[in-house]
């Protein structure tokens, strides 16, 4: 008995739809896998080139040409990793003002590596987030001073060295430096309050105020209306 012969049509549909099948199939797979969540210090060269998920304690942060360098590691952990960040994507970062070392932060990116060093790179605004901002209640300077236009409009406060001041006709000028960082200033002015014997050159102060950017002078000022505490 012969065996009918399969239409060519039929048997052209049915391998045009398996093959659909199976590319969907893996696709699917492929969209539902997510990145491995990977500790700090075992982000090494079985990544590279991966897209991993991480967090850790901000050490560090540092603007070069453009790109934010953001240094991270763990709990009694000594490993760190930088996390590379384009201006343009942290711009669009929620919270992005309070990555200063202390907070803890959470990292998506693809790991690469850098002479013998490895490191990740964000791409998207979404693969960062803040887990826990940092426990000091003071902004460090040197963010303010590196970052200006993130705290434009903001209450923030500092702690740093009198490096001068000196009476204005609104009150007082000073400018301060960090405690650790005697070449970096950033000017303060306190409305209402003139300077008096109690305050001089080298005192550890604690500033509360507005800060934004002077048309009038050209600069950006860091406004109290209270005056500022010795420490």
């Amino acid at each position: 008995m012969e065996l009918p012969k399969p239409d060519g049509k039929r048997l052209l549909f049915i391998v045009t739809l398996g093959a659909l099948l199976g590319t969907s199939a893996l696709f699917v797979l492929s969209a539902s896998q997510e990145p491995p969540q990977v500790a700090v210090g075992d982000i090494d060269g079985e990544y590279l080139d991966t897209v991993v998920k991480t967090q850790g304690y901000v050490m560090d942060r540092r603007l070069f040409h453009g790109t934010f360098h953001v240094s991270i590691r763990e709990p009694e952990d000594e490993h760190k990793i930088t996390v590379l960040i384009n201006s343009d994507v942290m711009e669009d970062v929620d919270g992005k003002e309070y990555m200063i070392p202390g907070a803890i932060v959470y990292f998506q990116g693809r790991v690469e590596q850098y002479g013998r060093q490895y490191r990740m790179r964000v791409s998207n605004p979404g693969d960062m987030r803040m887990v826990e901002r940092a426990r000091s209640s003071f902004t460090p300077i040197e963010s303010i001073l590196e970052n200006p236009t993130w705290y434009e409009g903001t209450n923030v406060r500092v702690r740093g060295e009198v490096k001068d001041l000196w009476t204005i006709s609104r009150g007082t000028h000073i400018v301060i430096c960090p405690l650790d960082n005697p070449y970096r200033r950033l000017s303060c002015e306190v409305d209402g309050w003139h300077v008096d014997r109690d305050m001089a050159k080298g005192d550890h102060i604690v500033i509360d105020g507005f800060f934004e950017y002077s048309q009038y002078k050209g600069m950006w000022v860091l406004r109290s209306e209270g005056r500022p505490e010795i420490h």
